[in-house]
C-alpha cells in the first residue's frame, strides 16, 4: 500500500485535496474544480506549537478560517487520487474487520 506523506496543513481538514479527490472519484461530474480555491491558514505555519499538526491542540470551527467552510487546498484534487485513497481505505477497513472477526480474549 502506498502511503501519502503530506502535512495536514496541505492535505486539508475539510474540503482539501483528499476529501475533494475522493468525492470526485465517487461522484464523477459533481465536483466543480473551477471553483476550487486554496484556503490554508499560512500564518499558522510560522508557529512552533500552535498549528495544524502541531503539539498544541486548539478548538476551532471551519468558519474561523473563512466563510467558505473549507480548510485545505483542493486545487490539485483528481479522481485518480480519490480512487487510490478510497481503495486504500476500503482495504484497510476490510483488514480490520477480518481481524475483529477472529479476535477472542485469551484465558489467563
Amino acid at each position: 500500500r502506498r502511503q501519502r506523506q503530506m502535512c495536514i496543513r496541505d492535505r486539508g481538514i475539510h474540503g482539501g485535496l483528499n476529501e475533494t479527490s475522493v468525492f470526485a472519484y465517487l461522484r464523477p461530474g459533481e465536483v466543480q474544480m473551477d471553483k476550487a480555491i486554496r484556503r490554508v491558514p499560512e500564518w499558522m505555519a510560522e508557529n512552533e506549537w500552535v498549528k495544524f499538526g502541531g503539539k498544541v491542540q486548539f478548538g476551532w470551527t471551519s468558519r474561523d478560517f473563512g466563510h467558505q467552510g473549507l480548510i485545505g487546498d483542493p486545487t490539485d484534487a483528481n479522481p485518480e487520487l480519490g480512487k487510490e485513497l478510497f481503495e486504500s481505505a476500503v482495504e484497510s477497513l476490510a483488514d480490520q474487520l477480518r481481524e475483529i472477526s477472529k479476535f477472542e480474549f485469551q484465558e489467563n
